[in-house]
């Protein structure tokens, strides 16, 4: 592993070409600026600082770090093996810490454990803007005393100061407040990394992600936040996760896969999540696009103030683009729960709301307070009432959809729409089933004579059925409340319902 570049070899080779004499000289000048790192046992150690070859390499990365801080080095190679820590490694300058097997990265042979439970600190902690973690398995670090930030955060490594963690897996570690595995703050990035079976007892079993922390090329599984939310990670504003899987995590509280209080979320697959409420995602104000969300489950089985979304729960930020399927939820909105948010082209299918009552229902979507779906297709979904969607309070519009196959084992096989301002509009609302009425839409009121119960326009209610008599939609609402209007639909609702519409039964 000794390296065997050598100014003499350059000279040799090159004699006369100056220019070349002189990168040859650079090259063994950066080469000299590493401090070396083996095992503690190595056969025929003999460290000696700055550590600066094999031969001499240090046997504690602690004291490789601090070689290199004083020359001021930018590289500390830590060969494969297993490196047992007392206290955590502060990197707090320009450097490179990695693994190096004959030259590659070895991840997976080269681990540094922070020794839990007989000690219970942290494993890494980077904080420069230039300071970079590469390669290693980071495990059994502990960050459970002292404040709870930074004291209790960041299990396994702590980065900050637009810090980068590479190509690390950092599994089996735990925290009592913030990141399991890792607490990424202050423009720091984590990249190319798996975050595997670590825990928190509060917040983000693997992750916690804040101040422009990004995430990026990451698998993030298995991880558990206890307690409360964001079993793989939990990001706050200013934050981003880009194209990472996310699966299989467990979530105490909100947000099995990720809890986002804000932030970006873009190109990431959710498979297998878990949470009370929300298994895949749990979203205030995030804008979540090109996401795939697949098999996650949200526990809950009360209304509980509306919380529910098997696949997502969105208030006040936006899901587009994106796949939700076959998904769970134990009351409402198999797929999505959407509280005053924006859903825009997206395919909702073959998702499952299993609660029983008149507010456990939207297999695909469970909507709610002025919020907008847009341009989607909604599709074989099953839940009570609202197989599709099940529209409850506060007002909203569907607008440009197709809703089709779905499944209520109550009423409203397509749509379930009661005591709400919900505007239907360009809509196809076809092939749905209800056990009981309006197979395509269902249209209720409490019969309180201020309430606007809603407007359809322009949109398609056919070959729907039903167990009784409204097959395609039943609509409850006095005259003065309700408006149906450039529609076509069998029958054609009553003329004091609105205008223009037809019937080609």
């Amino acid at each position: 592993m000794e390296q065997t570049n050598s100014f003499e070899s350059c000279q040799r080779r090159y004699s006369g070409r100056r220019v070349i004499i002189i990168a040859c000289l650079a090259t063994v000048n950066a080469c000299a600026q590493i401090s070396y790192v083996v095992p503690p046992g190595t056969p025929d150690a003999n460290p000696s600082a700055p550590y600066d070859s094999w031969a001499s390499a240090a046997t504690s990365i602690h004291e490789a770090v601090a070689a290199a801080a004083g020359q001021g080095w930018t590289n500390v190679w830590l060969s494969n093996g297993t490196y047992y820590l007392t206290g955590q490694v502060v990197i707090a300058s320009a450097m490179t810490v990695r693994s190096w097997n004959k030259g590659d990265i070895d991840r997976n042979g080269t681990i540094v454990d922070g020794n839990s439970p007989g000690f219970t600190n942290r494993c890494f902690w980077l904080d420069h803007p230039q300071a970079v973690l590469r390669g290693l398995t980071i495990t059994n670090g502990a960050a459970l005393t002292g404040s709870a930030n930074p004291g209790k955060s960041g299990g396994g490594i702590y980065v900050t100061n637009s810090a980068v963690l590479d190509d690390c897996l950092v599994t089996g570690n735990r925290s009592e407040y913030y990141g399991g595995g890792v607490y990424l703050d202050d423009g720091g990035m984590v990249t190319n990394c798996e975050i595997v079976a670590n825990e928190s007892t509060n917040y983000g079993g693997g992750l916690y992600v804040r101040n422009n922390g990004v995430l990026v090329d990451t698998v993030v599984s298995n991880n558990k936040a206890i307690k409360i939310d964001g079993g793989g990670i939990y990001m706050d504003i200013n934050t981003e996760a880009r194209r990472c899987m996310i699966a299989s995590n467990w979530a105490g509280g909100f947000g099995g896969g990720i809890y986002a209080k804000g932030g970006l979320i873009d190109s990431n697959q959710f498979y297998g999540n878990s949470a009370h409420y929300s298994g895949g995602l749990f979203s205030l104000a995030a804008e979540a696009r090109h996401c795939i969300m697949v098999g996650n489950t949200s526990r809950n089985t009360t209304r509980s103030s509306g919380y529910g979304g098997g696949g997502v729960y969105i208030a006040g930020g936006l899901l587009e683009d994106s796949l939700i399927s076959n998904n769970t939820s134990g009351a409402m909105g198999g797929g999505i729960a959407v509280d005053g948010g924006i859903v825009r082209r997206c395919d909702v299918v073959n998702n499952h709301a299993l609660g029983t009552g008149s507010t456990h229902g939207g297999g695909g979507l469970f909507i709610s307070t002025n919020s907008l779906v847009d341009a989607c297709l909604i599709a074989d979904n099953i839940g009570n009432s609202g197989g599709g969607i099940n529209f409850w309070t506060g007002g909203g519009e569907i607008r440009n959809c197709l809703i089709r196959g779905n499944y209520a084992g109550n009423s409203g096989g397509g749509i379930y729409h009661y005591r709400t301002g919900l505007h239907i509009n360009n809509c196809t609302i076809v092939s749905n089933h209800s056990v009981s009425n309006g197979g395509g839409v269902y249209i209720g009121t409490s019969n309180e004579i201020n309430h606007l119960v809603g407007r359809m326009n322009n949109t398609i209610v056919y070959f729907n059925n039903a167990g009784n008599t409204y097959s395609n939609h039943y609509i409850s609402a006095p005259a003065t409340m309700s408006s149906v209007s450039n529609s076509c639909m069998a029958p054609a609702p009553p003329e004091n319902y609105g205008l223009n519409n037809i019937n080609y039964a």
